[in-house]
């Protein structure tokens, strides 16, 4: 087939942009710092790119999953510790006034500060994390304990699960008849016979009290050591996600950064090849043009 010059010409122009093209395309590697910017650039590698894009953003809830039962256990923990602290003080309280040389005053005194140590654990077992009652399981916007009701639960037996990892769940709460009232021991019960006992000058009842604290502090210790190991398990857990993610993290690096060395002398190669098809195609022009003058 006969080449025309209009044909020459087209060829030529069509050389040259497609090296202005790859020219381009370096440039813009270079410019954004990544390799794979569009799907014409590399289609396998983006499509591993997305799906690694896809596994970081599960990774990314989980983390926060991981965050906000964190947050829920660590103001339980907090909740438990303190009322554990208030136990061990009543305790306290009660060996003082089961010696001789306490009397029914000093037993009328201690009651009062009892009573309201009794007051301050119901306060904590009433626990808000934001708008939600900790203890008060499914129903968290119900109030767990009230003194008009004589600290009956009003909550439910509710587990609340968060997923943490694929198809890997967590129960982050502890509903509060298993922790105050129908564990072991009724701990409202223990802080509400102390009071009965040093208000009517029983020592031998008081002397039955010191048995039932520490059942009781032993109930809330109980409880406190589940509520650690599931912290234990939750930052275990987000240690290994946020090793993965940098892994993850890692393999879309290598897939979609610019190699900035390759890429500077990727742009060099590409310069002088088109500077070079220029002017070849000039010389080659001008040759018949001086044909077409003969």
């Amino acid at each position: 087939m006969r080449v025309t010059n209009r044909m020459a010409y087209n060829l030529i122009g069509k050389g040259l942009s497609q090296r202005a093209e790859r020219i381009m395309r370096v440039h813009e590697s270079i410019s954004s710092g990544k390799r794979v910017n569009d799907l014409s650039d590399d289609p396998l590698a983006l499509t591993r790119i997305l799906d690694h894009r896809r596994s970081l953003a599960s990774l990314d809830q989980y983390t926060e999953n991981i965050d906000q039962a964190t947050s829920w256990l660590k103001a339980t923990e907090s909740s438990l510790y303190d009322v554990n602290k208030l136990l061990a003080r009543t305790k306290e309280l009660v060996l003082g006034q089961t010696t001789g040389t306490a009397t029914d005053e000093t037993r009328q005194a201690v009651a009062e500060e009892v009573d309201r140590i009794f007051e301050h654990a119901i306060q904590l077992a009433d626990l808000r994390l934001g708008d939600r009652y900790v203890f008060s399981g499914f129903k968290t916007d119900t109030l767990p304990f009230s003194s008009t009701s004589d600290y009956t639960y009003q909550g439910d037996t509710g587990s609340i699960q968060v997923e943490i990892a694929r198809d890997q769940k967590v129960t982050i709460n502890l509903n509060g008849a298993e922790v105050f009232t129908s564990g072991s021991i009724n701990v409202f019960s223990v802080f509400d016979n102390v009071v009965t006992h040093l208000g009517s000058n029983d020592v031998s009842g008081l002397q039955a009290d010191l048995a039932d604290l520490d059942t009781a502090m032993d109930q809330i210790l109980g409880k406190l050591a589940e509520v650690g190991a599931k912290a234990n398990q939750l930052e275990s857990t987000k240690q290994s996600l946020l090793d993965l993610k940098l892994n993850i993290t890692g393999m879309v690096s290598e897939l979609e950064d610019t190699d900035l060395a390759d890429a500077v002398a990727e742009l060099s190669l590409q310069e002088t090849a088109y500077q070079a098809s220029l002017a070849s195609s000039v010389r080659l022009m001008e040759t018949n043009l001086l044909d077409f003058l003969k």
